[in-house]
């Protein structure tokens, strides 16, 4: 029991809790009232009211006042006595002057990190006192039940222990109803605190689910065990809440069987009735868009019409309202640091349970509760005997005492991991060899691998604990067997060993066989490629005929003759022998006819530690080589024609890459010549293609790596060099850098100005791109002067249109209008559009853009009907093209919600405007003046809605940010500002 000190204490704690949070809540939604909408700020202060529930609960009931919770509680005073006085700070009272409440508005934004972290730090306190109340429960249960137990004696003692006994009956007689009628209390309001929810697995009336929709062909046929776990998740989902999904997380390393359960989960769920199941691939924001897609088509009825964009919230309202039970997986959440948003994904039903898989320890958070939050470790040892036997083929070998000796030895090796297990079966079947031969194969190669590959101790140091260590090694050993038995079995050995090794290098969730047909192409053709790549050799069948020219990016027609072909059955072989041993994940064929496969993240590991520090600086090498091969392969008319789910793969694959390339800066003995194998081409076409998915910051950094390497091997003005510099300077702009951008494009100018002269294609395309820097920068009468000039040069130049006087006339077109200069603007863009599309089709994306500025012209022109037409024309095939997300799409969309403005339909406008937002936020960051033109593009809405304080909020939160991202001289910002006074007077007025 605690002592009276400690329960004073607690209480005292808990009342001054009680008392000043209440208090607290009204003064915050009054203070918030004058900044944006009270139910926001409600979100937040859900958690002092909870709190609060708890604190009344320890003032109720002395059995909790301990140290631990008067600690707590006095924490948690202080953090409310902070959040309080921050309010204080904000408040705007109804003597402040207009000056003082704008100070107090600019106070406010800059308090929001404070502010969050506050309530973060209130969140961590309230599950420590939960946590704390829960211990003190079973405290209590188990003094009842040591005392009772007591009494359960040898009949030889009663007599000795009978006084003593009588006693302490006595006082457990006196304390019982205390402690009775203390937990019944603790009880019911801990039930309050929670949510009604029902376990999806105990529907009533069991029927045939309506909607089952989980990967087909990824159960194991004979699933075994993991019962306790299965076991775990019903008990789990069957406990009350209050409002919304039950979540629990399924938490282990890789291998230990996490997706194999959640799918045996949905199938029971489905014979039991559950009404809609559904399964998420969670391993990126991306993945989970694209399965949201998927459960859309499946889910919305012939009248829902659901736009990609709409997607996401089309599938959190449509769970929020589903009347049945569902339930919804969300598999391989495994990178929780990088794909931070998972919460905005998940959906908030009252019938529906989340089921979440994950590798990182952090995804616990997610769960609903503490008993929601489930480790899963190794197979129990009758389960991983059982597994092992069935892998193996041995079956007979249980009926000997020896034979279980030597299964539980090996099974005890391998730590009871799934992967592993599976896998040594697999190479006892394969090598038929005996159980008992098992162990001494083990060692021998485990030794060999601690002599050979010393990168094994890197391993070590990510894992939390020694035990934890030792499973990791046993489990790559495990692999080294499957390797071994690959190479003394298959056909061309080494060269697979080779390819796996290479596969390695690449993102392991979706690796395209593609990607090396089209390296097999270039690479046989242009010298700067590293050929031949032996492990590919096999992977070539006929020659082409004579005459094809290679596809793809080749300004000099090359052709392929006396070159052969890929050989994409050979590629499919390798594949299945290599998913045999389980070395590859899965692989099936996409909807290009190319096969695409997986790895193991684990296994990805595994091989990359065991590789050579010679091969892993090779195959970086290579693998760089392989993605500009496929770009080159897939660029057209200035373009990459890759699908959207082939960009992010590839966008994916050069983040492996990117962080590959340190093996080459940190390598102290480099056994390639880097300068000489022209990874410069690497870095130029990878920095374009980033660039082109709207990846401006990654490009960034690769652009300027290309400068550095070029003005070291080729001279600072090279015209080579002087490219990448332009490349780079133009990653700048898009970076919002003007000032660097300005200085480096005048400097390669001025180089080329000498080296080509004033009429050349590539100086006149530096002068405008000074002109568009310029005209971002706010000047735009210089602007114009040096784009007039751009445009007049290639008039006098009188060759062909090209992309370069395009590039020209956008630029000219697009300062005109911001001039109000709109007939002339109108004709230099639209002879920009005719050009575009006679020279690259209708649907390149630049002839898009160009259209777009027609449209936008037209607009100012108040020609609204033919804007909005040739603007939704555009809006639909760049999202096709470059995605919903891409800053070029987002840019369209923003643009048609000032068209739906000016034609007054304010609520379509808000909806779209607000969606641009939201993802230019997350894509550009909230202080990049596309972010902020379309905040301040929403407050003008808002002001047309005659929703006046909601605007005048957005300005004010609005307009210091833009001073800072494009200068307070900017003719935007002096625009916007004048508003915001305007509006300041209207309202003072009013």
């Amino acid at each position: 029991m605690a002592d009276p000190v400690s329960i004073l204490g607690a209480a005292s704690a808990a009342a001054q809790l009680a008392e000043s949070g209440a208090k607290i809540i009204k003064f915050a939604c009054e203070v918030y009232k004058q900044y944006q909408n009270p139910e926001e700020i409600r979100q937040h202060l859900v958690q002092i009211e909870r709190i609060i529930d708890l604190a009344r609960l320890v003032e109720r009931n002395p059995a909790l006042g301990t140290p631990s919770t008067e600690s707590i509680l006095k924490t948690c005073v202080t953090y409310t006595q902070e959040f309080q006085h921050t309010l204080q700070k904000i408040a705007v009272g109804v003597a402040d002057s207009r000056l003082i409440r704008l100070k107090k508005g600019y106070s406010a934004i800059a308090k929001e990190k404070e502010i969050t972290q506050l309530f973060a730090n209130l969140e961590r306190e309230k599950s420590s006192l939960l946590i704390c109340i829960s211990e003190i429960i079973s405290n209590l249960s188990y003094d009842i039940s040591s005392e009772v137990s007591r009494t359960r004696m040898d009949i030889g003692e009663v007599q000795a222990l009978t006084n003593d006994l009588s006693s302490k009956m006595t006082n457990l007689h006196s304390i019982t109803p205390s402690i009775k009628n203390t937990l019944d209390d603790i009880q019911s309001t801990l039930n309050q605190l929670k949510l009604n929810k029902k376990d999806p697995s105990l529907a009533l009336s069991p029927a045939p689910s309506r909607h089952y929709h989980v990967p087909n062909g990824r159960l194991v046929r004979e699933f075994i065990g993991r019962n306790a776990i299965l076991e775990k998740i019903k008990v789990a989902f069957s406990s009350e809440r209050r409002y919304g999904p039950h979540v629990v997380v399924l938490r282990g390393i890789g291998g230990q069987g996490k997706t194999q359960i959640a799918l045996e989960y949905c199938r029971r769920a489905k014979e039991e009735g559950v009404d809609a199941i559904f399964w998420v691939d969670a391993t990126s924001e991306d993945t989970v868009k694209k399965s949201f897609q998927t459960i859309t088509e499946n889910i919305k009825s012939p009248k829902d019409f659901v736009t990609e964009n709409e997607v996401i919230e089309y599938i959190l309202d449509r769970f929020r309202d589903w009347q049945g039970s569902w339930l919804m997986v969300f598999d391989n959440y495994d990178d929780a640091k990088t794909f931070d948003t998972i919460r905005e994904f998940i959906p908030e039903g009252n019938t529906g349970c989340i089921l979440l898989t994950s590798r990182h320890t952090t995804s616990d958070y997610l769960a609903s509760d503490l008993d929601s939050a489930i480790e899963l470790g190794g197979l129990p040892e009758e389960e991983a005997l059982d597994l092992l036997w069935k892998t193996s083929g041995l079956t007979m070998v249980k009926q000997t005492r020896a034979g279980i000796f030597d299964t539980k030895h090996i099974v005890q090796r391998l730590a009871y991991h799934p992967l592993a297990i599976t896998q040594a079966g697999s190479y006892i079947r394969q090598q038929k060899i005996r159980m008992d031969q098992f162990m001494g194969h083990y060692d021998a190669k485990r030794e060999k691998i601690l002599k050979h590959t010393p990168q094994l101790s890197q391993y070590r140091r990510r894992l939390s604990n020694n035990a934890e260590r030792e499973t990791s090694l046993n489990v790559f050993t495990t692999w080294e067997l499957s390797f071994q038995q690959l190479l003394r079995t298959a056909e061309f050995g080494k060269e697979k060993e080779d390819l796996l090794i290479l596969f390695a290098f690449f993102d392991c969730k979706d690796i395209s066989e593609d990607l090396f047909s089209a390296y097999c192409k270039q690479a046989q053709v242009f010298d700067h490629y590293s050929w031949p790549v032996q492990c590919l050799i096999p992977c070539l069948g006929a020659f082409y005929p004579d005459g094809q020219v290679l596809p793809g990016h080749n300004p000099t027609r090359e052709r392929l003759d006396g070159q052969r072909q890929w050989n994409s059955d050979m590629f499919v072989e390798i594949i299945n022998d290599l998913a045999q041993t389980s070395l590859v994940q899965s692989w099936s064929r996409g909807e290009d006819g190319f096969c695409h496969f997986s790895l193991h993240p684990l296994v990805k590991d595994w091989i990359r530690l065991r590789t050579s520090e010679e091969m892993r600086q090779y195959c970086t090498l290579i693998s760089g080589k392989i993605l500009m091969a496929f770009l080159l392969d897939k660029y057209y008319q200035k373009s990459f024609k890759l699908s959207l789910s082939s960009q992010y793969a590839v966008l994916s694959h050069i983040e492996v890459y990117v962080d590959s390339t340190s093996i080459l800066s940190s390598a102290t003995v480099l056994s390639i010549d880097v300068q000489g194998e022209r990874l410069d081409l690497v870095d130029d076409w990878i920095g374009s293609f980033l660039v082109r998915c709207g990846r401006y910051k990654q490009g960034e950094v690769l652009r300027k790596r290309l400068v550095d390497s070029r003005e070291k091997t080729l001279g600072s003005e090279h015209a080579s060099t002087l490219q990448a510099m332009s490349h780079l300077a133009n990653a700048y702009v898009s970076q919002e850098k003007f000032d660097l951008a300005e200085e480096l494009h005048r400097k390669t100018l001025k180089a080329r100005q000498t080296l080509l002269g004033p009429d050349h294609p590539k100086t006149i395309r530096t002068i405008a791109d000074i002109a568009w820097v310029l005209y971002q920068k706010g000047n735009y009468a210089a602007a114009e002067e040096i784009a007039r000039t751009a445009v007049e040069s290639q008039d006098r130049a009188e060759g062909p249109e090209n992309q370069t006087s395009f590039n020209g006339f956008d630029t000219l077109a697009t300062i005109l209008r911001a001039q109000g200069k709109l007939a002339e603007a109108e004709k230099v863009q639209r002879r920009s559009l005719v050009g575009r599309e006679k020279l690259l089709g209708v649907d390149h994306p630049a002839t898009l853009i160009a259209a777009i500025n027609v449209a936008s012209i037209l607009q100012n022109q108040g020609q609204l009907h033919g804007a909005e037409k040739l603007m939704r024309s555009s809006l639909e095939k760049q999202e096709k093209i470059l995605g919903r997300d891409h800053p070029d799409t987002l840019l369209c969309t923003n643009n048609l919600a000032l068209v739906l403005r000016d034609q007054g339909r304010l609520e379509a406008a808000e909806e779209m405007m607000r969606g641009v937002i939201e993802i230019n936020k997350k894509l550009l960051g909230q202080n990049h003046s596309h972010t902020l033109k379309s905040t301040a593009s929403l407050a003008r809405i808002l002001k047309d809605r005659k929703q006046y304080k909601d605007a005048l909020v957005l300005y004010q939160q609005t307009i210091l940010r833009l001073r800072k991202a494009l200068g307070p001289n900017h003719p935007y910002n002096i625009q916007f500002s004048e508003e915001f006074e305007n509006l300041e007077g209207e309202m003072g007025t009013a």
